[in-house]
């Protein structure tokens, strides 16, 4: 499930009456996986917001409400709107090496609650907010090329101080070894060339060549590769080979 596919969602009260139309969804920050703890929704020109405990049931594009609390909602300071403040949103390590935008947010439902899993910085996040998913995964088979599916873990980014600050992933370059390669991976394309140069320079050897062996493009490995010094690529060279040999 999909922030984007919850936007403008019709809610319902118990009555089967239209309340409103979901503006966007309420966390607090600092949490793990957070839960939603409330709809935000437009009446009358109004912003109300609708405790979580009153839904019974969602879908794609429907609310439906075992009863109804209509609140005027009001800011406090721990309070993130998921829209607002996280879409669109550009993702930055704690050194301020630029990362990825924020095209779409996974969500997951779990006893009852549902909880942030992960944000999407791939191409179908981008295509899903623009109802092209079909399209574009049409025009990809005719193709023979895949649509990017690419998300990092809720848990491993830092939420906002102010809403005007980047959120920032939970990793500087002295940690990233400790990522799974293939979440490294997904970190290195969304950086542009100066930026990959520098972050596999402080990578290791072996964590260089194995998440260098996660990246989709065979040009981009290249292009990784000619751009650090000669020692450096020639031991992530040999690394992969060796790992090839492994597996």
């Amino acid at each position: 499930m999909y922030l984007s596919e919850l936007l403008n969602a019709d809610i319902y009260s118990e009555n089967r009456e239209l309340i409103g139309k979901v503006s966007d969804l309420l966390i607090k920050s600092n949490r793990p996986a957070p839960q939603i703890l409330a709809l935000i929704a437009n009446k009358d020109k109004v912003q109300f917001s609708i405790p979580w405990e009153c839904v019974t049931s969602v879908e794609k594009r429907v609310f439906r409400l075992g009863y109804t609390i209509l609140r005027p909602y009001r800011e406090e300071e721990n309070h993130i709107l998921l829209a607002r403040d996280v879409l669109d949103k550009q993702i930055v390590d704690r050194q301020g090496m630029k990362v990825v935008r924020v095209n779409d947010l996974v969500l997951t439902q779990n006893n009852g609650q549902l909880l942030v899993w992960a944000v999407d910085v791939g191409a179908q996040g981008i295509a899903r907010r623009l109802f092209l998913s079909r399209l574009l995964e049409g025009l990809s088979r005719m193709m023979g090329r895949t649509l990017g599916a690419r998300q990092i873990p809720w848990e491993m980014v830092e939420t906002l101080g102010q809403r005007t600050d980047p959120m920032k992933l939970k990793v500087t370059v002295a940690h990233l070894k400790e990522l799974h390669p293939a979440d490294l991976a997904d970190i290195v394309e969304g950086l542009d060339r100066a930026e990959r140069t520098v972050l596999f320079t402080a990578l290791d050897d072996e964590t260089a060549a194995e998440t260098i062996m996660e990246v989709d493009e065979p040009e981009m490995q290249a292009e990784i590769l000619s751009n650090l010094e000669t020692e450096k690529a020639s031991d992530i060279h040999l690394g992969r080979h060796d790992q090839g040999k492994a597996g």
